[in-house]
């Protein structure tokens, strides 16, 4: 690979994948830029250095590029989809655990096989659900909630979000406090919750119109398919029974009192 090339390539990683449109633009003049300091005279490696950091060369071509604000429905309507996606492993590996033994859902396991088995389960799905929207963030700026409402991750410079901003505006649903933090893209200018004002980010529509009927429709049979599952796992779960002492006392009870 020419050191053209490697350039190219780096600093395309900045823009988002959102926007190819953009990024095959971005691309196209940078190739056409470094090929003319070329044939100018000027060294390959030469041209590269004076673009500067690849960082610094997208937030460069970003500049004026459009950053319109995602409509708050649009983040709702993602945020739901988002979450419902999340929810169903989580659900699925209940039932999984409910279909190896129904009192596990009750109670701890009893044999070494079993607790393992519930430990995987169990940190399979707190990763998953730490991991998701950092994941889907860091490599497109969209979650697939995102994507079929047509909106995307930035950074404020409109540069693409990586791993360690996308886990930090995420830290407020893992502890409990998303609606305080959702609260806040209410009041501020760019719409940003708290959270994204400490990552540095934006919520932003892409060029490509959303299709918002069938993206809420989707959202709406997934919940419910979702919420269905869960009433039947509940059901599965068996009836506690009342404790020893408990059971004493009402056959105590129903044998009649006795008198001294």
């Amino acid at each position: 690979m020419s050191d053209t090339e490697r350039y190219v390539h780096q600093v395309l990683r900045h823009v988002p994948a959102a926007f190819p449109e953009r990024r095959a633009r971005i691309g196209a003049d940078l190739r056409a830029y470094l090929a003319d300091s070329v044939a100018a005279g000027e060294s390959e490696e030469g041209a590269v250095r004076r673009m500067g950091p690849p960082e610094q060369a997208a937030e460069s071509f970003l500049l004026d590029a459009p950053l319109p604000l995602a409509p708050p429905w649009d983040r709702v309507g993602a945020y739901v989809l988002d979450n419902v996606l999340v929810a169903a492993p989580v659900i699925g590996a209940m039932a999984l655990a409910a279909l190896l033994n129904p009192d596990l859902l009750v109670s701890h396991p009893q044999t070494p096989r079993l607790r393992v088995v519930v430990g995987v389960l169990v940190a399979g799905t707190i990763a998953f659900s730490v991991l998701y929207f950092p994941l889907f963030e860091a490599r497109t700026g969209q979650t697939p909630g995102k994507r079929l409402f047509g909106i995307a991750v930035v950074k404020t410079s409109g540069t693409a979000v990586h791993f360690g901003r996308a886990l930090l505006r995420r830290l407020p649903s893992l502890f409990n406090f998303a609606l305080l933090d959702a609260l806040f893209a209410a009041f501020t200018a760019m719409r940003q919750r708290a959270f994204d004002i400490v990552a540095g980010t934006l919520v932003v529509s892409v060029p490509r119109p959303p299709r918002r009927l069938r993206a809420w429709v989707a959202t709406g049979v997934l919940a419910a398919v979702t919420a269905g599952a869960m009433v039947a796992l509940l059901s599965l779960v068996p009836r506690a029974a009342a404790p020893a002492p408990i059971r004493e006392e009402l056959s105590d009870f129903s044998a009649g009192p006795s008198f001294p």
